[in-house]
């Protein structure tokens, strides 16, 4: 199995008003490596995907929820996984050394 991984930065704001930034992976997973050795999408792209999203909006607005790094990781991945056919999971760190992973349930 071979792996890509694309990392990018999301910058959030909370309800309180305060941001913070997110580090996000998507990784892709293939039986066979890429011909050209490249990600499917920018890492530029996935970043103003986020601004977009999150531009006027706060993470609760967003996600429906109260945030936590396991919401953002399946709204991330969920987002994300019609463009990207071989999305295996997605990696969000809220601060350095702290990881939520979300993997969908095997079909």
């Amino acid at each position: 199995m071979y792996a890509t991984e694309i990392s990018a930065t999301i910058r959030a704001r909370h309800a309180s008003g305060a941001r913070h930034d997110f580090t996000a992976v998507l990784v892709m997973k293939s039986a066979a490596p890429r011909p050209d050795n490249r990600a499917p999408v920018a890492v530029e792209t996935i970043e103003k995907w986020a601004e977009n999203e999150l531009t006027n909006r706060t993470l609760t607005e967003v996600l429906g929820a109260s945030p936590s790094a396991e919401r953002v990781a399946r709204w991330v991945y969920e987002s994300w996984a019609g463009q990207i056919p071989d999305l295996a999971e997605t990696r969000i760190s809220p601060e350095p050394g702290t990881w939520a992973i979300y993997r969908p349930e095997p079909e």
